[in-house]
């Protein structure tokens, strides 16, 4: 019974986070994206999130924000899988 509890619990937490993360990894991922002023950014694309010099102050903060919240995204959503409250 406990064991049930627990994983209620737990995909109780884990779905409000990956909710709460992912609205906040939106929200990193705009800023950094609306702060890019390299001069070769359109060339860069993809690599783009890896080269700071590419970014203003404010996009560089939002780009380092954006690593965290993805990487607790993740985790959450592993919690759902393992949890089986998400099948394939």
């Amino acid at each position: 019974m406990n064991v049930e509890i627990f994983r209620y619990v737990a995909v109780v937490v884990a779905s409000i986070g990956a909710l709460v993360f992912t609205v906040k990894a939106i929200y990193h991922m705009y800023n950094a994206v609306a702060n890019v002023t390299g001069k070769y950014s359109g060339f860069f694309g993809a690599f783009l999130l890896f080269m700071p010099s590419q970014f203003n102050k404010e996009g560089n903060n939002h780009r380092t924000a954006l690593g965290p919240s993805l990487l607790i995204v993740m985790a959450c959503w592993l919690i759902l899988f393992l949890t089986g409250a998400i099948e394939n």
